[in-house]
């Protein structure tokens, strides 16, 4: 009886394992996928918020069309792909943590047991499942986000022009001159953004699947359920815009001869006074075009998971 026991708790902890390399492969697929799709929109969002800070350019960018039409001619159409690489490399593991932690945490908060689901103490908890997931998996790889940010505002068409020759460069030059604490600058409002905006991207997707009307729109087709995922997407990254401004502005101090900010705060008090409360929310056009990339990756995790679920039946 004994051995039996042992048999089927072995068996449980290998499926445990199993499911979380099988959510691990598939959230890292859906995020390549719709990442590469939206590096363009991604890259001049970037450039946009950090562009006051960037002795690059000379000129500011009256609108995210102006900066597409400005980027195509001086550096080239390729170029908008520039720092996809190290943005594929932190994302496919951060959406495939976070896939996979949002699993454990929604485990942890009773998601999975409760036959009620629905109400405000279910939300909460599937917002808290999906904000604790998102910011452990950033902070993770919260060093790849500042370098993908730093060479995406790395201006130049030739590696002559250009601050930084790649990925490792980044990180080596950064550590050198400012310390390990140079490739963290920004981490605080990055953690309280990302708490917020999975906690809204995750929470909210799911506690909608619960709602009969919306769950009824979405099991038409592929293309229903990425509409209500892109109305998501857009939705948590309108509440943590300014964080990710003020990130983005911090992650621009390393390497650099004079701190401007003493801290996240400041930051945000700073752009406020000198730019204006519009200007934290420079570029917020083109990251609504960018956000597809989420809502592509939101979708394609929850249909590879259906499909697992109907075979396994």
């Amino acid at each position: 009886m004994t051995e039996n026991l042992k048999k089927v708790e072995q068996q449980s902890n290998l499926y445990k394992i199993q499911n979380a390399l099988i959510n691990m492969v598939s959230g890292g697929f859906a995020a390549m996928v719709g990442k590469t799709c939206s590096a363009p929109f991604e890259r001049v969002k970037i450039i946009m918020q950090t562009e006051s800070q960037n002795a690059q350019i000379t000129e500011r960018y009256k609108s995210i069309w102006d900066c597409f039409y400005r980027i195509s001619k001086e550096e080239g159409i390729l170029s908008f792909w520039k720092g996809n690489m190290a943005n594929i490399i932190r994302y496919v593991p951060e959406q495939a943590i976070g896939f996979t932690f949002k699993e454990q945490f929604s485990n942890l908060f009773g998601l999975k047991k409760e036959k009620d689901q629905k109400g405000k103490l279910y939300a909460l908890k599937y917002f808290l499942s999906g904000g604790c997931a998102g910011a452990l998996a950033n902070t993770i790889v919260y060093p790849l986000d500042f370098s993908r940010t730093r060479l995406a505002v790395d201006m130049g068409k030739s590696s002559e022009q250009r601050q930084f020759k790649g990925i490792f460069h980044c990180l080596k030059v950064t550590v050198k001159n400012d310390g390990i604490k140079g490739i963290y600058r920004g981490v605080f409002p990055n953690m309280v953004c990302i708490f917020i905006y999975r906690g809204v991207y995750f929470g909210l997707f799911d506690y909608t699947k619960n709602i009969k009307q919306i769950k009824d729109f979405q099991n038409k087709n592929f293309f229903c359920k990425l509409l209500v995922a892109q109305l998501v997407t857009i939705t948590a990254a309108s509440f943590v815009y300014p964080f990710d401004t003020v990130k983005r502005k911090m992650m621009m101090q390393s390497n650099s001869k004079t701190i401007k900010y003493n801290g996240a705060f400041d930051c945000l008090q700073q752009i406020i006074q000198k730019e204006g409360f519009q200007a934290v929310f420079r570029g917020y056009l083109s990251n609504c075009l960018r956000s597809v990339s989420g809502a592509v990756s939101l979708t394609l995790f929850d249909t590879i998971q259906n499909f697992r679920q109907k075979k396994s039946e």
